[in-house]
């Protein structure tokens, strides 16, 4: 693993599960000095579905837009609304560039640090990807799932016109937020959920987990704090290995993607 500047470590790996899937799905992006500082940092994992094409525009595109948004000086606009514009307008993007009806989850952490010098993590996401903290070795979750099970979901996929049945989207796609997914983009939004998270004192917070439903599906968020925190320091730059490797062995069917962030 390369030396990171904005962290101590991030560890991350893809696995196929070939047993299960013929295609990777998953995409990844680690920027270390985001925007140009070294103590910044941007982490993502998208999940798509029905292809590759939209987890593939993701990665080349909304950390982007992420950094246009946040590089306009706007007196009355947090950086949780900014985050929100930067998925819409890549939303927007996606749908008139990306051919088909693919679509994609997805989980973007930044690490910033604000005028206080305090390091903090902003969390998005849309869809069933996840992002968990390990904070004094207890699992503190920062994203949201957002599938068609959730009451607040349904409620909004009813009042759009939609309806839910067999806890999906007309009956097809279980997330209820996602890039893509044109067929479905008068019910399935991108809107964000956003975590705002200060970490200080960092030794309380010595790592963050972000990947797909393919890892949380298999383990509940202590466990797999529980087993980040066993391993051996040496063996650190492997814990993502590691930890997708826990999924395989459990039989997961789906794509498994993970990255570990050792913060300080």
């Amino acid at each position: 693993m390369p030396a990171m500047h904005c962290c101590q470590l991030v560890s991350y790996h893809e696995e196929l599960n070939p047993s299960y899937r013929k295609t990777m799905e998953d995409r990844i992006k680690i920027i270390d000095g985001f925007m140009g500082n070294s103590k910044q940092g941007f982490f993502a994992v998208y999940d798509g579905h029905g292809g590759m094409e939209v987890a593939t525009f993701l990665q080349q595109v909304l950390h982007q837009e992420i950094a246009k948004q946040i590089s306009v000086e706007e007196s009355d606009c947090t950086i949780e609304k900014k985050l929100q514009r930067a998925y819409a307008v890549t939303d927007v993007m996606c749908c008139k560039s990306v051919a088909g009806f693919a679509g994609s989850t997805a989980i973007t952490v930044l690490l910033l640090e604000n005028e206080k010098h305090q390091r903090v993590l902003y969390t998005s996401n849309v869809g069933d990807s996840r992002a968990v903290l390990c904070h004094r070795g207890n699992a503190c979750r920062l994203s949201v799932d957002h599938l068609a099970i959730q009451p607040e979901e349904v409620d909004r996929i009813i009042k759009c016109g939609g309806f839910v049945m067999h806890d999906r989207v007309l009956g097809v796609l279980a997330v209820s937020r996602s890039f893509g997914d044109r067929a479905f983009k008068n019910y399935v939004i991108a809107q964000p959920s956003t975590n705002v998270k200060i970490i200080e004192p960092v030794l309380d917070f010595p790592f963050l987990v972000i990947g797909c439903d393919g890892l949380w599906n298999e383990f509940e968020d202590q466990e797999i704090i529980d087993f980040v925190s066993s391993i051996e320091h040496s063996k650190r730059e492997n814990a993502a290995k590691l930890l997708t490797g826990l999924v395989l062995e459990k039989n997961g069917d789906d794509n498994v993607t993970a990255v570990v962030i050792y913060i300080g």
